[in-house]
């Protein structure tokens, strides 16, 4: 897991680790999702369908991210977005609860954290 953060890379070897084929949808639009990921190997895909079944892209996350950050930062109940595989994947399969407990007690893990979101928000923005 080379282009994780050693905190992250810590936390998320402690879980089991779930192998997800190119193309599969991870969490779908509305699911309760029952449990958090941390891609150690891959790439998501984030996007969104509305009413007349038009697909827009939110984001691509890879390696280090984590998600549904909605969900893990107690925005919303249900996932606002489908998450999908854009190549074979690597996830962390971690429950909600814990990933939250320990951005409560752990300061280094929180600022990896807030710096992947960041980055994240930033990578998102930046469109022309």
């Amino acid at each position: 897991m080379p282009l994780i953060e050693p905190a992250l890379e810590k936390f998320a070897s402690a879980y089991p680790m779930k192998c997800v084929i190119r193309g599969r949808t991870i969490i779908y639009q509305g699911e309760v999702p029952r449990s958090s990921y941390i891609i150690t190997k891959g790439t998501v895909r984030i996007y969104s369908i509305d009413l007349h079944g038009n697909e827009s892209n939110i984001s691509f996350i890879s390696e280090g991210h984590l998600f549904p950050v909605e969900i893990i930062f107690e925005k919303t109940t249900s996932s606002l977005h489908y998450y999908e595989a854009t190549a074979d994947l690597e996830v962390a399969v971690v429950p909600t609860t814990e990933i939250a407990a320990e951005l409560n007690v752990n300061q280094n893990f929180a600022r990896v954290i807030l710096d992947e979101i960041a980055a994240q928000y930033v990578g998102a923005t930046i469109h022309i």
